[in-house]
């Protein structure tokens, strides 16, 4: 099978090559980020974690706000195809 995979991988490519020059550019922004985060004192990480967390409650209070709605429709819906529509 040796023989089969390198002839593969000149034709076809190396998937692994593929996945990590498809993450390289994320990786890169990680790294643009570390060297600013390593300049902050404790409180000041602190500080941002409160922030990133107020972020992402802020985001699912919407989210959360939307499938309650939904909820509230499909319960007050009577034909079971409306309120299946509903669900989907």
């Amino acid at each position: 099978m040796g023989f089969l995979d390198n002839v593969l991988k000149v034709f076809v490519g190396d998937k692994s090559k593929k996945d990590l020059g498809d993450i390289q550019p994320y990786v890169e922004q990680v790294k643009s980020h570390e060297a600013a985060l390593e300049k902050l004192s404790i409180d000041e990480l602190r500080a941002k974690s409160d922030v990133f967390r107020n972020i992402i409650k802020d985001d699912q209070k919407e989210i959360q706000d939307q499938i309650d709605a939904l909820k509230i429709a499909a319960d007050k819906e009577e034909d079971i195809d409306k309120k299946e529509d509903i669900y989907n």
